[in-house]
């Protein structure tokens, strides 16, 4: 490819610049236009799941007020003693009592329309706006469901166009001491459907989104829409079948319904609609533009260009007394000037080429070599920078996030490690480590998750530089390195006395106690150290306890602390910054 670009000519890479320039400007107006839709979408989507909980709740507050006001009159004591009641006179007696606790319960609760006490359909009483006809709808529609009730259950039925709503609920004579079905009867009410459906009727519903409640088996109980019966149901059966929309639903508790919330993909499209329209026009503009940069370029650099260096051509073939005879003004005419009086200067030294060619390349050689020297004794730290931010804009031009995340990490790591500061603050070593933990989650998904608790009071404190991480890369290394899945590392940080106390724990495969040991007597030798250590327990942890008792004295440093299979704790005490 390198080669390729570099036997172009100048007039086709600029035009091929223009090309590229072009490309990107459609490309990036495209990824805008589909991020922007994405994110009304999203908005749209988020809306409705909120819509819906908040529809849910006043559905369930509803239903759970209906379900608990109807045990309580179901047990009332009149209405047991009504129902249980053999004769004609019992009943006269309790009637008037129990026709006065059901018109108190109609009356004070607006969630009641109309009940019915049913006994084995022998016979019923109405109260309310609840006729035989209706009854004997429920009961046909329900069927054998009806006399077999042991619990509460919410029901519809469609009359007349009207979706009506009722509580059934069996009552028992909880005192019986029979063994047999002690079921006196049935309480059926009829719900006021107002209630439910002006809980979906008066959501604030944005251009988008349409929703619907309905029952387990997917038969329509209202919507948002203000349509009538036959009309809303087709229009859920519409909506569930087509994929044109977003589909999102939540469970009502106590009636086993679901509201549904569909958000129409293409009314969020519509209101991008003139975007594609915007993005053609732009591009085209651009195009236009960038051509005429394009001609301006060619006739003002580039053919000038060309001219010289048909010019050059002429001069190099055995033509060295000529000069350039070119009416050029600018910077090319500077070039063009500057070029003949190289010529005169090389025809006037024509007599010591072969000296000052001699001397140039051994000029060259030394340059080389000192190059070549410089680049084996040292990486510039700028070359690394610039090398990881290419890497960086790579992963953000392929929507890497994880690459963009790595070369970010190891900049910061990179950077820290190279500062010539001898002490440093508390939250510039946690930040080096959370570079170091984000690569090894990168690297290791599951495998690791760490938690830093440490107090900003303790952050503004000084530390030596790279006291901490060697550590966590130690946990992480010798403790969780046999771990799959599911390694934790903790950092913690407190103040006791005059003293700053660092605690970082992993939850790997432990020490053994013999290996423990003999680390934490190497630790406390101090500087007696010998090299035998190194090799047994690593450079690390005795390097870093070795700094802490230089920089702050012998009664500070690390102490280990670890169980097999639970993990290991390292202690590092250092006095509190003055």
């Amino acid at each position: 490819m390198k080669n390729i670009i570099k036997q172009m000519t100048l007039k086709r890479k600029i035009f091929s610049l223009i090309a590229v320039a072009v490309f990107f400007i459609i490309s990036f107006q495209t990824v805008s236009y589909l991020s922007i839709q994405n994110v009304i979408e999203n908005r749209a989507k988020d809306y409705s799941q909120s819509t819906i909980f908040q529809t849910k709740t006043a559905v369930e507050q509803t239903l759970d007020k209906v379900e608990n006001r109807t045990q309580k009159f179901a047990y009332n004591t009149y209405l047991i003693d009504f129902l249980k009641a053999d004769t004609i006179e019992e009943k006269i007696k309790v009637h008037p009592y129990v026709e006065n606790v059901i018109n108190n319960l109609l009356e004070n609760n607006t969630e009641f329309r109309a009940a019915a006490l049913v006994k084995e359909n022998n016979w019923r009483n109405f109260y309310g706006d609840l006729d035989y006809f209706i009854y004997q709808k429920v009961v046909n529609d329900l069927g054998e469901k009806f006399n077999n009730l042991t619990r509460g259950q919410f029901e519809i039925i469609e009359h007349k166009g009207e979706i009506i709503h009722f509580y059934l609920y069996p009552i028992f004579d909880l005192h019986s001491s029979s063994n047999e079905n002690n079921k006196l009867g049935t309480a059926v009410i009829r719900i006021d459907s107002n209630n439910i459906n002006k809980s979906i009727r008066d959501i604030s519903a944005n251009q988008y989104t349409t929703f619907f409640i309905a029952d387990e088996n997917d038969r329509f109980i209202t919507s948002s829409l203000k349509s009538n019966l036959i009309d809303n149901s087709k229009a859920f059966e519409n909506y569930n079948r087509n994929s044109e929309y977003i589909v999102q639903n939540e469970r009502i508790k106590f009636a086993n319904w679901r509201i549904y919330g569909f958000t129409s993909r293409n009314k969020v499209a519509e209101d991008l609609k003139q975007f594609p329209l915007m993005i053609i026009f732009s591009s085209l503009t651009f195009v236009i533009l960038l051509l005429g940069i394009g001609f301006i370029l060619n006739q003002n650099i580039t053919k000038p260009v060309i001219k010289i260096a048909k010019s050059m051509d002429l001069i190099g073939e055995n033509k060295a007394n000529q000069r350039i005879n070119l009416d050029i003004n600018g910077e090319l005419g500077i070039i063009v000037e500057d070029a003949n009086k190289m010529l005169d200067k090389i025809e006037n030294f024509k007599k010591h080429e072969i000296e000052m060619q001699t001397q140039i390349y051994e000029t060259k050689i030394s340059r080389h070599k000192a190059e070549l020297s410089a680049l084996q004794s040292q990486i510039n730290p700028h070359f690394l920078y610039n090398t990881l931010e290419c890497i960086r804009s790579i992963g953000a031009v392929y929507e890497s996030q994880e690459i963009m995340d790595i070369s970010i990490a190891m900049a910061d790591i990179f950077r820290y490690s190279i500062k010539s500061n001898r002490f440093v603050k508390v939250k510039e070593e946690i930040e080096i480590i959370e570079s170091y933990l984000k690569i090894m989650k990168l690297r290791f998904p599951k495998r690791i998750n760490y938690e830093i608790d440490i107090k900003n009071q303790i952050k503004n404190k000084k530390i030596i530089k790279m006291l901490l991480q060697p550590i966590v890369e130690n946990a992480f290394y010798h403790g969780l390195e046999s771990k799959t899945d599911g390694g934790k590392i903790l950092i913690k940080a407190e103040i006791k006395d005059e003293d700053i106390i660092f605690l970082i724990s992993d939850n790997g495969k432990g020490i053994k106690e013999e290996k423990l040991n003999l680390l934490n007597n190497s630790l406390n030798r101090v500087l007696k150290i010998e090299i035998e250590d190194f090799k047994k327990h690593g450079i690390g942890i005795l390097n870093i306890n070795k700094r802490i008792k230089l920089n702050y004295g012998e009664e500070y440093g690390l102490k280990l602390d670890s169980k097999i299979d639970q993990g290991t704790e390292v202690e590092i005490i250092i006095p509190v910054e003055k």
